[in-house]
């Protein structure tokens, strides 16, 4: 009745049964609860205005939060625009994983088996890529939980974000360097390439040439590719993930993505996913992937 976008509607029918709102009968298959059949009278439905005509919103320059705050920003030129809501924004970042499991920890991802097992060892070596890796966060978490891994720690982001990752302070293993993840992988031949929560601030287009400009810095057969996002099940997805989703629909006209979908973006971007390591529902995946 309304030409709806399947990927659109599949999106909204998940997180709607994750809170509750209609059953989930099987994988894409959803039945109505006597609240959901109220949803359906114009006092209740007309609450939900669409501003894309239920087509899956793609253009990052124009979408709800372009509505919403009256410009044509993308979320991230609007935030650089204020030094103040650009500090809000890298202090809610900083603490988006704390008390969350992570991927550093023993018995989530094996570090030893599958990275530093191989790794090179010479002085010049890098062993880790933290691409759009923000201040440096989660390369000093690294070193800490693994102090001795061999070759140099590579913190990428851009220039500005460098720079108050540098006034921050950062170990003296962490090289930091200014880098725009749309152009090509200047770092080449690392053990790995790591970045965490930044490809689901963007649409499948978008985050494909991130990933292709990336490709010409991984070594085949040695080098790996790192991602830290959330993967949602295809049934059973939490509320967490997909109340995610709807925030990234939101502010990005991005997503975050289902195994499926993680499989057939880096599938066209020239790589091979080898395992997604999750340690508990509702919370990021580790996606360990290598050239195709």
């Amino acid at each position: 009745m309304t030409d709806s976008d399947p990927i659109l509607l599949g999106r909204l029918l998940k997180h709607l049964a994750a809170m509750g709102t209609i059953y989930e009968s099987g994988p894409n298959e959803y039945i109505p609860t006597p609240k959901s059949k109220a949803l359906k009278e114009p006092m209740y439905r007309d609450a939900y205005p669409t501003l894309t005509q239920y087509k899956n919103p793609g253009d990052p320059s124009n979408g709800a939060f372009q509505f919403g705050h009256a410009t044509k920003a993308h979320f991230f030129e609007w935030v650089s625009e204020d030094p103040e809501r650009l500090t809000w924004f890298q202090n809610h970042m900083a603490g988006y994983r704390t008390g969350r499991p992570s991927w550093m920890d023993h018995g989530f991802f094996p570090v030893e088996e599958n990275l530093v097992k191989g790794a090179k060892t010479e002085d010049d070596a890098i062993f880790l890529v933290d691409v759009g890796g923000g201040k440096g966060h989660d390369l000093q978490e690294l070193h800490q939980k693994h102090p001795n891994l061999p070759g140099r720690l590579i913190l990428q982001d851009l220039k500005d974000v460098i720079q108050e990752a540098e006034a921050s302070g950062l170990d003296e293993k962490i090289v930091a360097m200014g880098h725009d993840f749309f152009t090509e992988q200047p770092v080449k031949g690392a053990r790995a390439y790591y970045i965490h929560s930044c490809l689901h601030d963007w649409p499948d287009v978008k985050a494909r040439e991130i990933l292709k400009s990336l490709k010409p810095g991984l070594t085949r057969e040695y080098s790996k590719l790192l991602i830290n996002e959330n993967v949602i099940p295809d049934k059973g997805a939490a509320w967490l993930s997909t109340g995610l989703d709807m925030v990234m629909m939101a502010n990005f006209s991005a997503a975050e993505r289902t195994e499926e979908n993680w499989r057939a973006l880096l599938a066209s971007a020239g790589f091979r996913v080898i395992r997604i390591w999750t340690y508990e529902p509702g919370t990021e995946s580790l996606i360990e992937a290598e050239l195709a």
